[in-house]
């Protein structure tokens, strides 16, 4: 159990024995991080826990206070609440992205790889994630099947090789997409049989290979560090493609790196999701790209979305 989780179940308890009656205003922020010895965000983070469950309310510039007869809700009605989703946050972004309408932000058109401001932004997160690239070889797209779809029709001529199991809407999208494919066996561990991918490399009949590094849909394991390093080595002697899709990368603690931090060569294309666990229409990608290959698919991404959603 999480420490906020700690602390939303004490005040609740708290509620339900009675100790907190309603109406009563629970102490400030300040006063229960000096009291539990925890951190600002971990009370800020129980006391919207306890508001989503209907055990406070917000006053605003006021405080929170307690609601009467206050009880938890039955597993299943939980598990079926969206009230757990930020819809505040969001509201407040919204608001904030509308009042800057002012200076016509939101009018205005962007170029094809996507507003400025936020590949600014996102450039540092991608540092965190041990993905090093300028800022021109960023491109933002709607998601990362948008990402994919566009890749798989701007590096054409052979084949595909998925890992599997992998990503299901891959499989579908080269199937629908008549994109002749082979597979190769991701091992429960997490790694993958090199000599196997050396000899698919090696035919020369394939220019991309599609891969997850760390965590791997569905089987949760992660390329070793050495295996890493091979693949890219692989991806540069045999002149292949690696779609390196890293969706799952606000998870890597500590050392672990993507493929694209050791490739020197230009040949892993990063590609990482935003939002759409949260908001399924908040549909935000991001593309790392090879020098050469920006101006095509910032092309083919016009094409096909003339102007990205500035406003999500």
């Amino acid at each position: 159990m999480y420490q906020y989780q700690q602390l939303a179940q004490s005040l609740k308890e708290e509620i339900l024995i009675g100790n907190l009656q309603k109406g009563d205003k629970l102490p400030s922020i300040r006063e229960l991080v000096s009291r539990y010895g925890v951190n600002k965000d971990t009370v800020q983070r129980a006391l919207r826990s306890l508001k989503d469950e209907s055990f406070i309310y917000a006053v605003e510039k006021s405080g929170f206070y307690v609601l009467k007869n206050s009880e938890p809700k039955p597993l299943k009605e939980f598990e079926e609440d969206y009230s757990q989703l930020p819809i505040e946050d969001l509201r407040i972004c919204f608001n904030q992205s509308l009042a800057s309408a002012h200076d016509l932000k939101l009018t205005k058109k962007e170029q094809a790889s996507g507003m400025d401001e936020l590949i600014q932004a996102l450039m540092p997160i991608l540092e965190e994630y041990g993905v090093y690239a300028a800022k021109e070889q960023l491109v933002i797209t709607t998601g990362t099947q948008q990402a994919l779809y566009i890749l798989l029709q701007l590096i054409q001529g052979k084949k595909v090789l998925l890992e599997q199991p992998t990503y299901a809407r891959m499989n579908e999208l080269v199937k629908h997409l008549n994109i002749p494919y082979e597979t190769i066996e991701r091992q429960m561990d997490g790694e993958i049989d090199l000599d196997r991918l050396e000899k698919l490399f090696a035919s020369g009949e394939f220019s991309l290979f599609y891969t997850i590094s760390r965590f791997h849909n569905p089987l949760g394991g992660s390329y070793s560090e050495g295996t890493k390093k091979k693949i890219v080595e692989l991806a540069r002697r045999y002149s292949v493609y690696i779609i390196e899709d890293d969706y799952m990368a606000d998870f890597v603690e500590g050392y672990a790196t993507p493929l694209h931090y050791y490739d020197m060569d230009g040949r892993v294309i990063y590609v990482k999701s935003f939002s759409s666990i949260l908001f399924s229409a908040l549909k935000i990608g991001i593309v790392v790209l090879p020098k050469e290959l920006v101006e095509a698919f910032s092309m083919r991404k016009q094409w096909m979305d003339y102007d990205s959603n500035v406003m999500m």
